[in-house]
């Protein structure tokens, strides 16, 4: 069954008008269309009802998690009932996709998902790859670190063939909450936690291009506002080690991903006595679209790989924001990294190749390298190149 993909726009009303429609949308709720129920239940939480609301969409959405006005109505009466979920959902239009056979909301005014990936083949298809990989590649019990979850669609796109927990974590309430209801639609069992991984205390700078006027924009950085960025707001940062405390399962956890809108090098070199003692496949964007300060964007990035190569990581496979491969490089071929570093920071304004993905390979890892490029390049093309 496929997703509903008309967008879903919630409805607001007083207790006064509640009281008129009510009588409306309860012969509404007995026509079978997703649209009349989340009106019926839009009308009873405005009435103070919220719980009963809940629990009738509820009961809908076991029997068909697809249509996505119900979805969409249970979404913000889940988010109403917490005040800094409530403050950034109230009003937003979400839209129903299917990622990887799980059908997740998504905010209506971003580009669909689901049809990006039909226009572009290769489109989030790596990370799933690499989890696939790894799997069929002597890695049981695999769990993954998902850092930046947006809507959860990495965990999708992860359990896409196997069932591979994953805790996923996002700093941004809007994509939280998302995350946290998409969640459950997703094969396996997996966690949703709203932080930001840096080091214990320090403080974290949510920042808006001037450019912009939305805040799906932002972007994370330790710099201060400056004359191209303006201060938007600060999130505290936890460390690793400490969140991995508060969820032990994950622990030992074999696959991390990390996509923070540009605080990633920060998050590697904030972690090195976890990447150490697991040294796990890391999966990372390489995006410096809104860098005001070009140096210091590169040599973060340097240092993340200079700290890699002295953990025991032997090499960086890097993939173009569109899913195809562009190079392979070693740990210690220094002036290749300068040189695809050169090009990303100059074609930061989104062309051609607006960022990258790269995935870092500890030296006990190495018998993934040929699966991992099998995987994620088309079988003719590594035939001719590989065979």
């Amino acid at each position: 069954m496929n997703a509903n993909s008309t967008p879903y726009q919630p409805q607001s009303m007083n207790a006064e008008e509640a009281e008129l429609f009510l009588p409306l949308a309860e012969a509404m709720a007995q026509q079978p269309t997703g649209e009349n129920a989340a009106r019926y239940a839009e009308t009873l939480s405005a009435l103070g009802r919220r719980d009963e609301a809940m629990e009738k969409l509820r009961v809908i959405v076991q029997q068909n998690p697809r249509d996505g006005a119900v979805r969409g109505a249970l979404f913000h009466l889940e988010c109403g009932a917490v005040p800094i979920f409530a403050s950034v959902t109230a009003h937003m239009p979400t839209l129903l996709v299917e990622i990887y056979g799980a059908p997740l909301l998504q905010p209506a005014m971003h580009v669909n998902l689901a049809e990006q990936m039909v226009r572009i083949p290769n489109l989030n298809r790596t990370l799933g790859a690499i989890a696939n990989a790894m799997v069929e590649n002597g890695y049981p019990n695999l769990h993954a670190l998902d850092l930046g979850s947006y809507i959860g669609s990495s965990v999708a796109e992860i359990n896409n063939t196997h069932e591979i927990s994953c805790l996923s974590v996002d700093c941004w309430p809007r994509h939280h909450a998302l995350t946290r209801h998409n969640l459950p639609f997703i094969r396996g069992e997996h966690i949703a936690v709203m932080a930001a991984i840096g080091r214990d205390g320090e403080v974290l700078n949510i920042l808006l291009p001037n450019r912009y006027t939305d805040a799906d924009h932002i972007f994370l950085s330790t710099a201060p506002p400056d004359a191209e960025n303006r201060l938007i707001d600060t999130v505290p940062t936890v460390a690793m080690s400490t969140l991995l405390r508060q969820y032990p399962a994950f622990a030992h956890f074999k696959l991390l991903k990390l996509d923070l809108e540009g605080n990633e090098a920060g998050v590697i070199l904030s972690a090195a006595d976890i990447l150490q003692r697991n040294h796990p496949v890391i999966f990372w964007e390489y995006n410096n679209e809104y860098a005001a300060d070009l140096r210091k964007a590169h040599l973060e990035t340097r240092q993340s790989f200079e700290l890699l190569k002295s953990l025991g990581y032997q090499k960086h496979l890097f993939y173009a924001s569109s899913g195809e491969l562009m190079a392979v490089v070693n740990a210690d071929q220094s002036e290749q990294l300068n040189s695809l570093s050169a090009f990303l920071l100059s074609s930061r304004r989104g062309w051609p190749v607006p960022y990258c993905d790269i995935c870092s390979l500890h030296q006990d890892d190495m018998r993934l390298l040929q699966p991992i490029l099998q995987k994620t390049i088309s079988p003719e093309v590594f035939a001719a190149v590989y065979g």
